[in-house]
């Protein structure tokens, strides 16, 4: 009997195992590549972007001319128990939080504001004209759909547009184009003066393995009337969002307690009156993200 005979069916075996290991491989692969995008801010996480907001005023010729911009740090704090609830902690970069709203994030990212009492609003709050629902979600593996967005920089009535987004690469970080087909025209209810915003596209990817939007940049012409009869204004606007990463920020429970008396405290101390006694307990009783800010809601008391 040749040597080799003996051989042959361990080789054989091994083949067929090398070719399973392959197709699993790329059967994973394929699940990967149109993995669900869902957003998702755990109980006790919490997840930071940066964003900065440049704008620079249009020139005769087309062109920009002098930009001035703004740097932003922005956190998502999972607070439980319900899925979705959570704190928006936004503030200036390299300065202490400024600003918390409660907040309602869905796994289809649509992001609302929810009250004290746990009602829900119709929008998002907004940092500096940056808001997450300007980055829709596919439901599933959608390559192109037509959502209606909420964005809450736009005054009450003309918030709602009917945008029309692609996919532009799919994967573990699919990536998308929103772009909104038409422009959005109001007079301010202050000044009196028209307002209007066109060509804004936005452009972004989302991490499907961490549930959050890694990185979007979306762009838009504001255009203003100037004081001047017949005189107009407009600016180039670039909002540019970085995913930062996750960390711990702490126990749920006690993230969900100061999140609420700051919440709390805040019509209170609008209207110029101090709070009530056990709110004032829980806010000194605030720590990791939420204390710098309790602390200077406790100072805003003792001034008055």
């Amino acid at each position: 009997m040749p040597s080799g005979v003996h051989h042959r069916p361990r080789r054989t075996w091994w083949i067929i195992g090398l070719c399973l290991f392959i197709a699993g491989f790329g059967l994973a692969l394929f699940a990967l590549a149109f993995r669900s995008c869902r957003f998702s801010v755990e109980p006790g996480h919490m997840q930071t972007w940066s964003l900065t907001v440049r704008s620079a005023p249009l020139l005769p010729d087309g062109k920009p001319g002098l930009e001035h911009s703004a740097a932003y740090r922005l956190n998502l704090i999972g607070l439980g128990p319900e899925p979705g609830s959570a704190a928006w902690l936004v503030g200036s970069a390299g300065a202490a939080p400024s600003n918390l709203r409660l907040v309602d994030v869905p796994s289809d990212g649509r992001i609302r504001l929810r009250s004290s009492d746990g009602r829900l609003g119709d929008y998002a709050p907004q940092l500096a004209g940056f808001d997450f629902n300007l980055l829709p979600l596919p439901l599933g593996a959608e390559q192109e759909w037509k959502p209606d967005v909420v964005w809450a920089a736009l005054p009450e009535g003309k918030r709602t547009v009917a945008c029309s987004v692609k996919r532009l690469r799919s994967g573990a970080s699919p990536q998308f184009r929103c772009d909104f087909p038409v422009s959005v025209e109001w007079v301010d209810p202050v000044s009196g003066r028209y307002r209007q915003v066109r060509e804004l596209t936005a452009t972004y990817r989302f991490d499907t393995l961490r549930g959050v939007p890694r990185e979007a940049l979306v762009t838009f012409i504001l255009r203003e009337e100037q004081p001047t009869p017949g005189g107009f204004q407009a600016r180039r606007m670039t909002m540019e969002l970085s995913w930062d990463g996750s960390s711990s920020a702490g126990d749920p429970r006690d993230l969900r307690d100061a999140a609420a008396a700051i919440a709390a405290a805040e019509p209170w101390l609008a209207a110029r009156r101090i709070p009530p006694a056990d709110v004032l307990g829980r806010l000194r009783a605030a720590q990791g993200p939420f204390r710098s800010i309790a602390a200077g809601m406790l100072s805003m008391r003792t001034a008055q």
